[in-house]
């Protein structure tokens, strides 16, 4: 029934089968006629369709992956692991680090997984909060749950490796954690 409502007008595929055209509805929607127009699929073999159905899915999402986007401060959450791993800025650092902040902006945009969940940034979505600056310049990464690894297990390794900083008290912190982890 799907099948038929995708695919009712499309002269394009009317050749092809059953299987290839249940696979053609893992091509989202909008991008369906470009990936079908640049590829034979006639000439494919379902397999060969398969695997070039996952490389441009994959790439879609890596191209989603760089654009930036502006989100709410009153939107983004914490890693609950955060904390465990790195201190908060003090002192005369803290107050450096806010007028940074006031002064250039955000440089360097925070990393949030597509649940909101600060993945890389904690420390400037902190002063944005403080400065009473709404939204915050973020690039939002999709995480899964993989074969090897837990969809959080994988957020916290990209935190702790985002945050290595070779002249900062908290790389060995990050480091054995990774360690810990088996990541490196």
């Amino acid at each position: 029934m799907k099948v038929a409502a995708e695919f009712s007008n499309s002269q394009a595929i009317s050749n092809l089968g059953t299987t290839k055209l249940f696979l053609l509805l893992d091509v989202p929607t909008d991008k369906r006629e470009t990936f079908i127009s640049k590829n034979n699929l006639e000439s494919m073999t379902t397999r060969q369709l398969q695997e070039k159905i996952k490389s441009f899915n994959n790439n879609q999402s890596e191209a989603d992956e760089s654009k930036l986007f502006h989100v709410g401060i009153d939107k983004l959450k914490p890693l609950p692991e955060h904390n465990q791993y790195f201190k908060k800025i003090k002192g005369n650092a803290w107050i450096d680090f806010l007028r940074s902040v006031q002064t250039s902006g955000i440089i360097e945009p925070v990393l949030i997984s597509q649940d909101k969940i600060i993945i890389s940034g904690h420390e400037r979505v902190r002063a944005c909060q403080a400065l009473d600056i709404k939204t915050v310049p973020c690039y939002i990464k999709k995480y899964t749950d993989s074969e090897e690894y837990s969809k959080e297990d994988t957020m916290l390794r990209d935190c702790l490796t985002s945050n290595l900083k070779f002249c900062s008290d908290d790389f060995d912190i990050a480091w054995n954690a990774l360690k810990e982890h088996g990541w490196v």
